[in-house]
């Protein structure tokens, strides 16, 4: 996903408002939903959220040397959720 204009966006997603697209890969990113029980909510391929899941990723690179990153990061994950 690269603007609002839909640029890198396939045409069946461009039904969805940014916004919650936007909501919807972050909360992938961040570990909080799975991609194929999203991809079914939001009435797309698997595949093709996985490439926006991706791309997602690859516009937000982590400095992983900066313990800012990391400290904030104090929510249990899955299994001990």
């Amino acid at each position: 996903m690269t603007d609002r204009e839909g640029n890198g966006v396939p045409a069946r997603c461009l039904h969805l408002p940014f916004k919650f697209m936007e909501e919807a890969l972050d909360l992938i990113y961040r570990g909080k939903r799975n991609v194929a029980v999203k991809a079914e909510e939001l009435s797309i391929s698997t595949a093709t959220l996985k490439r926006l899941v991706r791309d997602y990723i690859l516009e937000r690179p982590l400095d992983t040397s900066d313990p800012e990153v990391w400290s904030g990061d104090v929510e249990l994950g899955w299994p001990w959720t």
